[in-house]
């Protein structure tokens, strides 16, 4: 985007946050994530050459504060599990 202004696009169908991202063959894909205090299992998928979200196979688990990363073809969500100790 050039000519520095802001475009609206296709809005993803469901409301999260602390929802990690990844970008793979040129589609962003929004993994799990919050929705009001309930982690989530669906994934959705930008494609910006046609502004079109859809919605993709939903993970096995809910997840979210996680992070997402593609490394050679392959979409990773990587889990912390923290304990803590009082």
């Amino acid at each position: 985007m050039a000519n520095d202004t802001w475009t609206k696009i296709n809005s993803f169908k469901t409301a999260t946050i602390s929802a990690p991202s990844t970008v793979y063959n040129g589609e962003i894909y929004v993994l799990g994530g919050l929705n009001n205090t309930n982690s989530q299992s669906r994934v959705e998928v930008y494609n910006p050459e046609i502004n079109e979200v859809r919605s993709f196979k939903d993970l096995t688990t809910p997840r979210n504060q996680s992070v997402a990363v593609t490394v050679n073809g392959d979409i990773l969500l990587l889990v912390v599990l923290m304990e803590v100790v009082l």
